[in-house]
């Protein structure tokens, strides 16, 4: 049985969060977070957990009775989720992490920039407000201007790895079927993308943890943002929708993975 948190909201850097899982016997953090060991020697791993401590202390997280009750729940949580949003944010400025982690009613929020580490209790009530909390951590971004159109995963992946210009890009859209004036707008849109996010959606189901089918992803680009949606056809294959990034398109996007997930939803 997993007692009940009270709001908490804690800005710390990662090796603190580290130090705070060791000293709860934390033994797999999600990937999304990049939670590596953290130091290769035995004088950096005492100096480093010295300095941890003290900032643990500082932020009023540990204590003579070990780390602080609420935030030893988060974090288990956080590492033991029933269902959890993971995003990769990429851009000039590095990778921004973001996990969105659910047991039960509660919701936590994790958010990693560099060395820096906020965790947060959040408000959510369905797959609608799950998805949101995502799209308030993308940022806001105009949307591209263009028709939704839908095309193989698989191949679409395999060709434009190969494209590296507009002309590119655009001959591997339309040779797929999309229309000309279409393609050579995605194909401009890709050619400049200035960064791109990946969300993955993830279920522990009677003891396995399973992956939902396929991932979101969001490219920031030169013409606004574009948003590329999974979905599996009959036949099983996996197919991608392009489409302009509207909030209303990701959070739709979000949803429809979180449906492929072995229980088909959010909250139980």
């Amino acid at each position: 049985m997993w007692d009940t948190m009270t709001d908490l909201l804690h800005t710390i850097s990662v090796d603190a969060l580290w130090r705070a899982g060791e000293l709860i016997d934390v033994q797999i953090w999600p990937t999304v977070l990049d939670m590596s060991a953290r130091y290769d020697t035995i004088d950096a791993y005492q100096a480093g957990v010295a300095e941890a401590d003290a900032e643990l202390r500082t932020a009023g997280l540990l204590g003579p009775e070990g780390v602080d009750e609420n935030f030893h729940l988060a974090l288990r949580m956080v590492t033991a989720p029933e269902v959890q949003l993971q995003a990769r944010v990429f851009g000039e400025g590095g990778v921004r992490r973001i996990l969105l982690a659910r047991r039960g009613r509660e919701h936590v929020l994790v958010l990693r920039y560099g060395s820096s580490v906020t965790v947060e209790t959040v408000s959510v009530d369905g797959v609608d407000s799950a998805a949101q909390k995502i799209v308030s951590c993308l940022g806001a971004a105009d949307e591209a201007k263009l028709t939704s159109v839908s095309l193989p995963t698989a191949e679409l992946a395999e060709r434009l790895d190969a494209a590296t210009s507009s002309a590119e890009y655009s001959e591997v859209l339309y040779a797929l079927g999309v229309d000309q004036q279409e393609s050579m707008k995605l194909g401009t849109a890709f050619a400049d993308c200035r960064g791109y996010a990946e969300i993955v959606a993830y279920e522990t189901w009677e003891g396995r943890t399973q992956q939902a089918s396929g991932a979101v992803a969001v490219y920031e680009t030169a013409r606004g943002r574009v948003v590329g949606s999974p979905s599996v056809s009959p036949d099983g294959q996996m197919w991608t929708t392009l489409s302009a990034g509207s909030g209303h398109r990701i959070k739709q996007a979000i949803g429809l993975l979180v449906e492929t997930l072995p229980n088909g939803r959010w909250l139980d």
